[in-house]
Parts: structure tokens; sequence; C-alpha cells
């Protein structure tokens, strides 16, 4: 029972490998998976043309949400812009409330051009005034100046409002601002530093305490004047409310305190753009969500989404309103559309999930899905007829050859069939008779083949003792020739380090006959400087003694100055004498000799200046005569060491001279030793080359000497080869008999 069991198991395995069951599967795979991806191709085209469809939709419609936003948030900063500009022209900020005295609060700026004006009026007026004659009366001119004056006073009256009467103004204007606005304006305040807060709300709600020392007042004053975008919050920036608002803000300066006095805040309702995103559902089944550049949820129109919570969806600010695909953490994907505002960090952004927008897709599904089942079952109808008329009779023609295999030649396939398997059927049997006359022509050969190998053997045999003989001579002249080479190599590479040391010295003799060259050329320059430096020396004694002969002589010449100014000394003070004199005799001769009295004054200054300038003179004379004598001193000092210095380079020269003569020899036996380097060098080079020739004979013998070792090698290997051909062949022809044996005629 189990063998029979093993056998079915066995042919069941046989028909799964065999070209009928592959066709059968070939036929079962290419059907259905042509139905399948030409259903599937319908489905994903349908599903892509429609997300495409809607996807556009969503885009044009966030598009054009998001610029709705844009434009509604220009025009609240419009209203924003408006309230500041009327608190800056009108005196309600601190600054310009404080400078009115009393204290009124008017259009300062109008108001100080108006009293300059008036001032202006005033003294042209007073100018005319003041040019008229009696009697004339005013000009035309004139009087139409002091009626533009009064008109200036009155407009400048009616500007100089009281306080109160401002703070109204101001009051009203955000009143009228608001409730003009009031679907999109939740409140608008004033806040100061001071206290005097002012503020409009339309419901009734109470006013947060200290409302300049709350966190968002500081963020504003930090911006210094810039306006300040507030985001969405649930409650109030200034109020004890709970709406959903966000709001814009500004600070003001105050010179006169020193501190960003004034803070003007408006509050807009966050409800405004929620009524303009509450109706974009995409056809309800999408929704919209407007998010912060913190990824906060400010709006969702999807249930459960509130205020403050993260963001529900991702956001992409760089796509520009272009499609994309998001997975949540759910695995739910959705089609996602994300537009930047361009007034404020906020994003809007689209989604539409996948699951709702192919819904309808699902019949495209369905029926893929009974084409899939029909399919199989076209498939396994054309299978089982292809199996029937090909795989059954590969099956019967595979076991008829397997008993072919085992040596039957008797056996015929016998298919009465017109088609190739029928050709197949009478092409085998016409095989299996050719070859059973094959086996029977085939035993005859095979004895004759048995003889051949075996007179092949002997001799092989003989010829393989040969060459093992030949074999061992050529090992031993290759040996000797290999000993000859080595020798030889050993002896160029000794001739090659003479020769290398020969090299080394010759460049060490360059290099110093270089230095010599330079020695010999730097005790010439010497010598030629060194007489240089004793001919300058012998001129610069022969100028120092012409330099101390001179100042000799100009010693001299200073003394005579010196005899000279002692005569001058004495004629001025007898000039003096007789100037004295002469004053004497005029003051003796009364009104007659007044004007000989003042000549003779003039001669007496005349001569004490002389006196004084003689004096003057002499000092200097004295100090030349000192400088003259230090200076001689000097150069009488200088003259030993200029006598040394002479001394010194006439040494010197001597000692460049020896050097040079030196230097000369030295120049010459170097050339000589050159000169038998060189000689050495060329017979290096010779016996290198001799060497040389002599290694390469040699290497060229122990090559030849190898190769006729290698040649008798390879024929020993070919002879060992041959005997085992032999030994295989004889090997074969047994086998050859007993193969045919098997065969059944």
């Amino acid at each position: 029972m189990y063998p029979d069991v093993k056998n079915r198991i066995t042919q069941g395995f046989s028909r799964m490998r065999s070209v009928g069951f592959k066709l059968f599967i070939l036929f079962l795979i290419s059907i259905v998976a042509g139905c399948a991806v030409s259903g599937w191709t319908v489905y994903r085209i349908s599903t892509t043309a429609l997300q495409e469809k809607v996807g556009n939709n969503a885009q044009q419609v966030t598009r054009d949400a998001a610029k709705n936003i844009d434009l509604w948030y220009r025009q609240m900063e419009g209203f924003f812009n408006s309230i500041a500009l009327f608190a800056t022209s009108n005196q309600v900020l601190t600054q310009q409330r404080s400078k009115l005295v009393p204290l009124v609060d008017t259009d300062l700026a109008e108001y100080e051009k108006l009293q300059g004006r008036i001032s202006t009026a005033n003294t042209q007026i007073q100018k005319m005034a003041e040019a008229l004659k009696p009697g004339e009366t005013k000009s035309k001119e004139q009087y139409m100046l002091e009626v533009e004056r009064d008109n200036l006073v009155k407009n400048a009256a009616t500007l100089n409002k009281p306080k109160s009467d401002a703070d109204k103004a101001f009051l009203n204007y955000m009143q009228n601002t608001t409730l003009t606005n009031n679907a999109m304006i939740f409140s608008v305040s004033m806040i100061r530093y001071n206290g005097e807060d002012q503020q409009f709300i339309p419901q009734s709600s109470k006013s947060k305490p200290q409302l300049y020392s709350l966190p968002w007042v500081d963020q504003v004053i930090k911006a210094k004047g810039k306006n300040v975008y507030l985001p969405p919050q649930a409650g109030s920036f200034t109020f004890d409310n709970n709406a959903r608002v966000f709001g814009i803000a500004k600070a003001f300066w105050s010179s006169e305190d020193a501190v960003w006095a004034d803070v003007l805040i408006v509050e807009y309702k966050l409800s405004y753009f929620e009524d303009i995103l509450k109706a974009i559902t995409f056809g309800d089944i999408g929704d919209v969500h407007l998010i912060g550049s913190d990824n906060v949820t400010y709006f969702s129109n999807r249930e459960g989404i509130q205020l403050g919570q993260p963001a529900a969806v991702q956001a992409d600010p760089e796509s520009d309103g272009a499609l994309s695909r998001y997975v949540d953490a759910s695995k739910q994907a959705y089609l996602t559309v994300s537009k930047k505002l361009e007034n404020q960090p906020w994003i809007l952004v689209g989604a539409i999930p996948e699951s709702r927008l192919l819904e309808d897709a699902s019949k495209i599904k369905n029926s893929f899905y009974w084409l899939i089942s029909g399919s199989i079952l076209l498939s396994l109808a054309l299978g089982w007829l292809v199996y029937y008329s090909i795989g059954r009779p590969l099956l019967i023609a595979q076991r008829k050859m397997q008993q072919a295999e085992q040596g039957d030649l008797g056996v015929r396939l016998g298919f009465k069939r017109t088609d190739e398997i029928g050709s197949v059927s009478t092409s085998f049997d016409r095989m299996m008779e050719s070859i059973s006359h094959i086996v029977s022509n085939t035993g005859g050969s095979a004895k004759q083949l048995l003889q051949s190998s075996n007179r092949i053997q002997e001799l092989v045999v003989l010829n393989e003792s040969a060459s093992k003989e030949i074999a061992v001579a050529m090992d031993e002249v290759a040996k000797g020739a290999m000993n000859l080479a080595s020798d030889a190599e050993k002896s160029n590479e000794l001739t090659g380090q003479l020769h290398h040391c020969l090299d080394d010295v010759m460049d060490k003799n360059t290099k110093m006959q270089q230095v010599t060259e330079q020695m010999k050329t730097a005790s010439q320059e010497g010598l030629t400087t060194m007489e240089e430096l004793s001919e300058q020396s012998r001129m610069v004694e022969s100028i120092v003694k012409d330099l101390n002969q001179n100042m000799r002589q100009l010693q001299d010449s200073t003394n005579s100055i010196s005899v000279v100014l002692d005569l001058l000394q004495d004629i001025s003070k007898k000039i003096n004498i007789l100037s004295l004199n002469a004053a004497i005799v005029a003051a003796s001769s009364g009104e007659a000799g007044k004007s000989f009295m003042v000549v003779a004054q003039e001669i007496r200054n005349l001569a004490t200046q002389s006196q004084q300038s003689i004096s003057s003179a002499g000092d200097v004379i004295d100090r030349i005569q000192s400088d003259m004598q230090q200076t001689n001193h000097l150069v009488r000092q200088s003259m030993p060491i200029f006598s040394r210095q002479l001394a010194a380079s006439d040494a010197s020269q001597s000692i460049f001279n020896s050097v040079s003569t030196s230097m000369q020899e030295f120049s010459e036996r170097f050339a000589e030793v050159w000169e038998s380097l060189r000689i050495s060098l060329e017979a290096g080079k010779e016996l290198n080359e001799v060497l040389m020739q002599v290694s390469a004979v040699s290497e060229e013998f122990t090559a030849s000497t190898e190769n006729v070792a290698n040649l008798v090698v390879k024929q020993n290997e070919s002879s060992t080869e041959l005997v085992e051909t032999g030994k295989e062949l004889e090997q074969l022809s047994h086998g050859l008999r007993d193969s045919l044996g098997i065969f059944k005629q």
C-alpha cells in the first residue's frame, strides 16, 4: 500500500512539472492578470480624475477664501490706522494734552500754526500804524490785514476747546467707528500709563484692572510705535469677556514724560472670519482650518476642533495653494490645500478625506472583483482543454522515453495524429530503430579500441623513463648557470657602489671648487676694499690736518676781531664823554643851546647803543673762540686715531695679499685632484660596463638552461599524462563494452 501511495505522489509532482500544467497555469495567470490590470487601471484613472477635479475646485475655493480674508484684514487695519491718525491729530495723546496751558485739549499743530500767523499779522499792522503820518487814514492793505487777523483769532478760539470736549470728541469717534462696523469691531481702547484710559464696547462688559501692566501691553511697547498683531484668543484683551477676538495695537511716545505713555488697541471679532469660512465644506465632504504660525487652530468647521487646540491637519506654508496629500496619526488620508495669508501669519488649509471623496468609485471596485472571478473561471476551462490535448500526450511520451533510457530499444510511441505531436511520435520511432543498428556496430569498434590502448600505454611508459633522466641532467646545468649569474650580479653591485662613491666625491669636489672660487673672489674684493679704505684714510688724515690749520687761522682772526672790538669800545666811551660835555655846554648857553643839547643827547644815546652792540659782539666772539678751542682740541685728539686706522688698513691689505696668493696655490692643487678623480670615475664606468656584459651573458645562459629544463619537465609531465590517459582509455574501452551490454536488441 505504501509504495502505491509514493508512486501516486511522484506522479502528481511530475504532472505539476509537466508542460500541460505549466500551460494551464500560464492561461490562468495571463487571463486573470490581464483582467486585474485593466480593471485596476480603470479604477485608478477614475479615482485620479476625481481627485484632480475636486482638488482643483478645493484649490480655487481656498485661494478665494484666503484672498477674501486678506481683503477684510486690510480693511480692519485701515480702521485701526484711521483711529490712530485721529488720536495723533486731535490732541488725544498724553504729550499733546500736557502741553496745553490752561488744561485744554486742542489740535496743537493747527493751533500753534494759527498763533504764529496771528503774531506775524499783529507785527505787520503795528509797523503800518507807526508809518502813518498825522491826519492820514488806514490803507486798504492794512484794513484787509486786520480782517484776516480777526478771522485767524476766531479759528484759534474754535480750536481751543475744553479737555472734556476733546475726550468726548475722541469717544464719539470711537463709538461711531465701532457701531458702524459692529460686525467686525469688538472694542476700542486708549490705554494711558497715568490711568486716564478711554474705552468703548457696544455691549456691557467690565474693563480689566491695571491695563497698562498687562503682558501684551509690554509687547506692544517693545515694538516702539509699530503696529503689533495680537493673535486670536478666547477672551478679550481689555474686558472681562469670553468673546473670541484678535487685535491690532500700537504705542505712542511722550517726550515730555520720556515713556511710551499711550497704547491704542482695536479688538476684532474672530466670528467675522468664522462666518466667512463656516460655509466652505467642499460639497459636504471636507472642512477648512485657519491655523496660526505656532500650529494652533484659530478656526475649524470640523466637529470637535476648538480655538487654541493643536492643528488637526498639517499646514504647508511654502506650497502657496498647491494640492498635497496628508496622512494623519489614525492613518486617514486627506487631500489638502495650504494658502498663507499675505497680511498676517495665518495659514488657511482646506482638507478633504479621501474616503469621502472616493465613495462613488467603490462601484467600479465591485465591478473589478466580479471581472476577476469571471476571468478565473474562463482560465480554468481553457487550461483544462490545453492540458488534455497537449499535456497528456507529452506525459505518455515521457514514460516511453524513460523505458528507452533503461536500455529498451524496442519502445515505440505509435501516436496516429497529424499535428506536431504526431510528427514527434514518428520521428521518435525512427530514431529508436537507428539507435539499435548503431549499438550493434559500436560493439565491434570497442574491441579494437581496447587493443590499441594497451599498445599506447607500453610506448608511453618507455618515453616517461627517458624524460626523467634528461630532466635530472638539465637541472644540474641550470644550478651551475644560476651560481655564475649570482656571482656576476654581486660583482656588478660592488662596482656600482664604487661608482656611486666616486660620483659622491666628484659632487663634493665640485662644491669645494665653487667654495674655493667664492673665497678667491671674496679675497680679491677684500683686497680691493682695503686698498680703497687705506686711500680714504690717508685722505681723511690730510683733511683733518688742513682742518686743524684752518682752525688755527680762524682763531687768530677772532683774536684780531677782539682787538678791533676793544678799540671800538674805547671810541664809544670817548664819544659818550664828548656828548656829555656838549650837553653841559648847551645847558649853559640857554635857549640858544637847546637844539645843540638835543643833538648831543642823540649822540650820547647812539654811543650807548654802540657800546651795547660792541659788548654783545664781544660775547659772541668769546663763544666762537671757546667753541673753536674745543673743536681744535677734538681735531688734535682724532689725529692719532686716524694714524692708527691707516696703519691697521695697511696691515689688513698685507693679510689679504697673502690670502689671495694662498688661494691661488690651493686652486691649482685642487684642479690636479679634480683631474685624478675624473680619470678614476671613467675607469670605474668601463669596469661597470664589462661586469654588466658578463652578468647579461650569465642571465641569458641561465634563462636558456631554465627554458630547456622547463621543456624537459613539461615532456615528463606529458608522458605521465599519456600514461594516465592510456589507463583511462583502457577503462573507457571496458566501460563501453559493459554499456553496450545493457541495450536489448
